[in-house]
Formats: structure tokens, sequence, C-alpha cells
């Protein structure tokens, strides 16, 4: 299976994630806290910031509110 992930910058690089997922589109991790983050196409709101068409080249937090990850898939 090939799956092209997009590589988040390197202005990214103080962001510690315990788990990744990733797709032909895009990556989420998880981070502290339960906080998720992605990055990649975002044509379809994918990345969960409340955007749409504006490629994220680095993590970028979901929009949760007080709610708490626990995995990303």
């Amino acid at each position: 299976v090939y799956v092209q992930a997009e590589v988040p910058s390197a202005g990214a690089a103080f962001l510690s994630l315990s788990s990744i997922s990733a797709d032909q589109y895009g990556s989420c991790g998880l981070g502290a806290g339960g906080q998720a983050y992605c990055w990649g196409e975002n044509n379809g709101g994918q990345v969960g910031d409340g955007t749409r068409f504006i490629i994220r080249a680095t993590p970028t937090r979901v929009s949760q509110g007080a709610l708490a990850f626990t995995a990303v898939t």
C-alpha cells in the first residue's frame, strides 16, 4: 500500500506526538493532554480547525471544545 503523507515543516519541531495516523491527504497526531493536531490538505475541513481549502503545512490543533482525544486513526 502506498500512502503519501504530508510532512510537517521544521517550524513544528517542538511538538511531541504520542501517535500519528496518516492517509493520502494528510496526517493527525495525538499530543499531550488529549489534544489532537492535524496537517495536510484541508479541502473538506479534514484538519478540524473550522477552515476549508487552506493547506496546513504544520500540525494545527483540532478545535475540540472541552473534549480530550484518546486516539487518532
